[in-house]
């Protein structure tokens, strides 16, 4: 997740430069703490050098479904459209169905699941930094975590040094359930 600042300069030298962006937007609504969602397009000079593509996969819980869309100006989808034709299968009919669904259908459901992922996210990282050896940055946004693992453990001593859950604490597994 990118900071406004780092954006802005992002955009400084996609312009100084005259390059095209390419944004991946799947997380948008998957941003912690005092983290806010920022779309690169929006900045001034901007639009008419991205392309920002969005997906169903984690707001609407279609993983697989294979459904999304890019979003730019004509002048740099129309031959991204020449390729697409001919390169990429048809979603299915079902599929686009759930898709107008979801877009038309109560949203208030994301801020519950982005919430029940952060309370996940928190978990994950603080028992991953209660191991020996680990060390897991707390994530500002997504759905996952890369913990820095320093010791030589082997996989069967790594699984004996996580302390276990006691009887009043919530499995991680069960607390981003749908």
């Amino acid at each position: 997740m990118y900071s406004v600042q780092e954006l802005q300069d992002v955009a400084q030298v996609a312009i100084e430069h005259d390059l095209l962006v390419v944004c991946d937007e799947t997380y948008e609504y998957f941003m912690y703490g005092e983290q806010r969602h920022v779309t690169l397009a929006t900045f001034p000079g901007m639009w008419e050098r991205t392309l920002t593509s969005y997906t169903f996969t984690k707001a609407y819980a279609m993983s697989g479904w294979r459904l999304g869309c890019i979003v730019g100006p004509k002048q740099l989808l129309e031959p991204l459209w020449k390729v697409h034709e001919h390169t990429a299968s048809f979603v299915s009919p079902f599929v686009q169905a759930a898709g107008i669904a979801a877009l038309d259908g109560p949203q208030n459901h994301i801020e519950s699941w982005r919430l029940s992922c952060e309370t996940l996210r928190s978990v994950v990282a603080a028992r991953l930094n209660s191991v020996p050896g680990l060390d897991c940055a707390v994530p500002q946004g997504a759905t996952f975590v890369f913990p820095r693992y320093s010791a030589n453990y082997t996989s069967a001593e790594l699984g004996t040094k996580a302390p276990a859950l006691d009887d009043n604490q919530e499995s991680p597994a069960l607390i981003c359930s749908a």
